[in-house]
């Protein structure tokens, strides 16, 4: 949301742009960095599902900073109240959780067959192949996301 207009600058840009720390945490007297202000949070991973583990940074330069605390950025509160999550990254339909693979979440078999007919019906209507995964075996480990926590905490089964 506020980082879109940064990525005519930075096209990967994925983060927010509120300032967010300094490097190292190394603040001066003045209440300014010492070496650079970092900017953003990446919104993916601001969310109250397992915050901070898997898939983060605790630096607030990294891509993957998660931010100070869940919700702490006006995009993802705001969402949170009017929850939309859908993000599109390669041809992956990913499923929860995205923290842990070593366990599977209640309902895997559902999700399990959900993503095979999604992925089946976007073969089939526009030839395109996606691959059905739990998150963390699909892509990589990540906390703190919005799937999850609308799984976790809202009960939508199909997140």
């Amino acid at each position: 949301p506020d980082g879109y207009e940064y990525t005519q600058f930075d096209r990967l840009w994925r983060k927010t742009r509120k300032p967010s720390g300094c490097r190292g945490g190394y603040e001066n007297w003045f209440g300014g960095c010492y070496y650079k202000m970092c900017y953003g949070t990446d919104p993916n991973r601001n969310w109250d599902s397992h915050f901070g583990e898997a898939g983060t940074s605790p630096d607030p330069c990294s891509l993957v900073y998660p931010g100070r605390e869940p919700f702490d950025q006006p995009n993802t509160n705001l969402v949170k109240e009017y929850l939309i999550s859908q993000q599109s990254y390669s041809q992956l339909f990913l499923t929860p959780w995205g923290y842990t693979e070593l366990e599977k979440p209640p309902n895997y078999d559902h999700h399990q067959m959900v993503g095979q007919a999604v992925v089946a019906a976007i073969q089939g209507r526009h030839g395109v192949k996606y691959r059905n995964s739990q998150a963390s075996a699909g892509l990589y480990k990540t906390s703190g996301g919005s799937r999850d926590w609308a799984h976790d905490h809202l009960g939508v089964v199909d997140s």
